[in-house]
């Protein structure tokens, strides 16, 4: 199969099938019940940005330069505008990305939903495939998919210098994001708020892990003072750019339009 060739019809109607037992199944509340802290000498520093608060960021800094930026959150949390920021500072977010949200596209394919998979990433092939080509050709790349918040444990500890930024938002503006902007049956009022607190147990994991340095985004803030949140991200990952025109952009409603750049292209839905 080509690389821009849409799934099969059985590959749909699976997906299909899966997503409306997703919808007709309780949610799993159990996931985001909160895990008692360990607390200890060895807990690892941090520091309040404008925006951000940072995890390990001697780690971080250490990093900068070499590391793969993992850029995720709840659906309809923001993570576009974290995204349309990092883009426009030249941060490399894949070869083909979906337009308005930049997703990685390839990426997003070798690494489903968790509910769709079966086994490890590290079992996916094309999922290695896609990291050894980025590995050797870039010094630093990175994606923004919002459900890779399912997938850290494995990819912190499977990619090249991980970072991760969390996109943190209040779950009542995510469910009214949704809400107002999904074309699909959300599964009600219960499941609409608990997929919105999909960034909670990503939380815990990276307050917890040592190992894992962290950018913890307060969406509800970056709302308020976007020009601040481009400038905590050019300065956390030594980046350049026009921050008073980015957050200008980000100021707007609904999703930003751009240009691509060398070496990426933007592709539609009904090309993916």
């Amino acid at each position: 199969m080509s690389r821009n060739a849409s799934p099969s019809l059985p590959s749909r109607i699976v997906s299909r099938l899966r997503g409306a037992k997703r919808r007709l199944s309780p949610p799993d509340t159990s996931r985001y019940k909160l895990v008692a802290p360990t607390g200890g000498a060895g807990e690892g520093s941090f520091a309040f940005q404008r925006t951000l608060m940072t995890v390990r960021p001697d780690l971080i800094e250490e990093r900068r330069g070499s590391e793969t930026l993992i850029v995720c959150g709840a659906a309809r949390g923001m993570t576009s505008a974290a995204a349309h920021a990092l883009f426009e500072l030249d941060m490399f977010l894949g070869e083909r990305l979906q337009k308005h949200n930049f997703e990685d596209v390839d990426l997003r394919q070798a690494m489903p939903s968790k509910e769709l998979m079966r086994g490890p990433l590290a079992n996916r092939a094309d999922f290695r495939r896609i990291v050894e080509e980025r590995n050797a050709r870039y010094d630093r790349w990175g994606f923004k998919i919002p459900h890779a918040v399912d997938h850290l444990p494995e990819l912190t500890s499977t990619l090249r210098n991980p970072v991760v930024l969390l996109c943190v938002r209040n779950p009542i503006g995510t469910a009214k994001s949704v809400a107002q902007r999904s074309e699909t049956d959300y599964g009600g009022l219960e499941r609409l708020v608990h997929s919105s607190l999909a960034w909670v147990p990503a939380l815990q994991f990276l307050l917890a892990d040592r190992g894992v340095p962290a950018l913890i985004a307060d969406m509800d803030i970056v709302r308020r003072r976007p020009v601040a949140f481009v400038r905590d991200l050019a300065e956390t990952f030594g980046l350049d750019g026009d921050i008073e025109g980015i957050g200008a952009q980000l100021s707007k409603r609904g999703y930003k339009l751009t240009e691509a750049k060398p070496g990426m292209e933007f592709v539609s839905l009904s090309e993916v």
